[in-house]
């Protein structure tokens, strides 16, 4: 029997509660308890630190095309985005690299800096 994979939705929220939604599948199984703890605020991430496409381009075109100050670097998890599928992976990565990728970005910390810089974002706390 096949072990499922796991699809994972993610989400950009902006200050004005504009929202773009995202999935990745990972070949594996993996659950939202195993990032958990590793999340901002139990549900915050930086999605270009672990590997995963951002999704700030998905609201832009609601101010022109550009980004602009409700935009920020962080996106969000919860428990229910966490689903075992039979789809193929999109991401040329386990169900274990993901996790990997989540405890390193907590253990080096979520690099907000870095993240803002390259998108051309001013600096600013969480949504």
């Amino acid at each position: 029997m096949k072990t499922p994979n796991t699809r994972i939705a993610y989400l950009y929220r902006d200050a004005s509660n504009y929202k773009a939604a995202g999935a990745v599948i990972v070949a594996g199984q993996i659950t939202f308890r195993q990032v958990s703890a590793c999340l901002d605020c139990g549900e915050f991430f930086i999605p270009q630190q672990v590997g995963w496409e951002p999704l700030q381009s998905g609201v832009a075109a609601y101010s022109g095309g550009q980004l602009n100050e409700d935009d920020h670097v962080w996106h969000e998890l919860r428990a229910e985005d966490f689903a075992p599928t039979d789809a193929e992976p999109t991401l040329p990565c386990s169900a274990r690299d993901v996790l990997r990728a989540f405890t390193r970005a907590h253990a080096e910390g979520w690099n907000v800096a870095r993240y803002s810089r390259e998108l051309g974002l001013p600096l600013e706390d969480k949504p």
